[in-house]
């Protein structure tokens, strides 16, 4: 396979898994110009790392903190919905959360 054939399946396969250069760079243990210089073809990757590449999980950002996002959340919204009922009048609707 040519080197730039090569390149542009990384390029394809990081796109695809959200990565930058850099965050890909790290999750597989090389440097962020390894991978500019593969996606370039100016550097053709062993098989561990095409493999590491291949097998990398998709992007995720970090955690979110649930306890905080639903407080967040839950202050935001409390004792402000209403919705009118049939009679024009408008009723409280309560959310709750787990």
């Amino acid at each position: 396979m040519k080197s730039n054939t090569i390149g542009k399946l990384v390029k394809e396969l990081r796109l695809d898994k959200g990565y930058n250069q850099s965050q890909l760079a790290k999750v597989v243990g090389v440097s962020g110009s390894c991978i500019s210089a593969i996606e370039c073809g100016k550097w053709n990757p062993s098989a561990k790392l095409l493999g590491n590449i291949l097998i990398a999980p998709k992007y995720v950002q970090k955690p979110v903190n649930r306890k905080k996002l639903v407080a967040e959340v839950k202050k935001a919204v409390e004792n402000q919905i209403s919705m009118p009922t049939p009679a024009g009048n408008f009723k409280k609707i309560v959310i709750t959360f787990e």
